[in-house]
């Protein structure tokens, strides 16, 4: 069989076929195996598989070699004392001495060389030897009593009295006590006394050393008036002892005293702003050109206080006005 191929001008494929016969004849021998063709370009990659069953434990590889040494840890703690052990043995006696007794410089000294030890035939070793000068601190002085001379100065803030001595201590006393005055002493407190009769102290209520001091008592003085009158506006007057007797008058002429004698002969009107009242009168009355007034007293230990409900005349306190008072206790 003959095929023939043409290619006309106008682009048709004209097959002509020479028919001589059409066959099939014997399978012909295998060819030979051609040659391997150029590997292709590579594929892109695959999605990844799912993750595969865990594969046995391999065996345990060689020990390696030992790495270097590390740096020393900071030293723990120290352990507890571990519990105390048992006492040994005792050991055996030893051999008895060949001495007689006393370490005597003729037996164990007969040539009489430098003494290393001191024997009980030494000078030295007796009562009567006078002891070498030392010191002790305080704390070493647990018994036995102290001569006074050795005895500290204790001050007062301390409970002592700064002194060493009876005289200075005593007044170091008075003197670092505080100062009251007499209006600051009640009855009820003690005055302390250095009795001659006897080697202790005493003591003594104040009101028992005012019997001691029972004579007269005189103060004199003056106060100026302030113009004001009655129960609200009272007058005192306080002293170091208890008044029995007080005179208060009116200083009208210049410090010349009024007095009750005056008449009118003498060219003086008796103006008799004064009085004289005793202890415990609860009050007086004032007589001032026919006109009596009443004042009215408060007596306390060492105080006096009057007021009047008339007017300052009759109080005796007309403003800037000066009056003496006298009064006996």
């Amino acid at each position: 069989m003959t095929l023939e191929f043409e290619l006309s001008n106008d682009s048709e494929l004209d097959f002509d076929f020479g028919y001589a016969g059409f066959l099939p004849g014997p399978k012909g021998d295998k060819g030979d195996k051609g040659d391997k063709g150029d590997t292709g370009d590579k594929g892109d990659k695959g999605d990844t598989g799912e993750k595969g069953d865990k594969g046995e434990k391999g065996d345990k590889g060689d020990t390696g070699a030992a790495g270097p040494q590390g740096v020393q840890g900071i030293q723990g703690p120290q352990g507890e004392k571990g519990d105390k052990g048992d006492k040994g043995d005792k050991g055996d006696k030893g051999d008895p001495g060949t001495g007689s007794g006393d370490m005597l410089a003729s037996v164990y000294d007969p040539a009489g060389g430098a003494r290393q030890v001191v024997f009980t035939d030494d000078a030295r070793l007796t009562d009567a030897r006078t002891p070498t000068a030392h010191t002790h601190d305080a704390g070493d002085i647990a018994s036995g009593t102290l001569l006074t001379a050795r005895l500290p100065t204790v001050p007062v803030a301390r409970g002592g009295t700064g002194y060493t001595t009876s005289p200075k201590a005593i007044n170091g006393l008075i003197i670092n006590s505080t100062a009251i005055t007499a209006a600051n002493v009640a009855d009820g407190d003690y005055l302390v006394l250095s009795d001659t009769s006897a080697s202790t102290g005493k003591k003594m209520l104040v009101s028992e050393a005012k019997k001691l001091f029972s004579g007269a008592k005189v103060a004199f003085g003056t106060y100026v008036g302030t113009g004001t009158y009655g129960v609200n506006n009272p007058i005192s007057l306080t002293f170091d002892f208890e008044p029995k007797l007080l005179w208060v008058n009116w200083n009208a002429r210049g410090g010349e005293l009024f007095a009750n004698a005056w008449t009118v002969s003498s060219g003086r009107i008796p103006l008799n702003y004064q009085f004289i009242v005793l202890r415990g009168a609860s009050e007086v009355v004032l007589s001032k050109e026919g006109e009596v007034s009443k004042i009215f007293f408060s007596w306390n230990s060492e105080n006096v206080s009057w007021y009047s409900n008339a007017d300052e005349w009759a109080q005796l306190n007309l403003s800037s006005s000066t009056y003496t008072y006298f009064a006996l206790g």
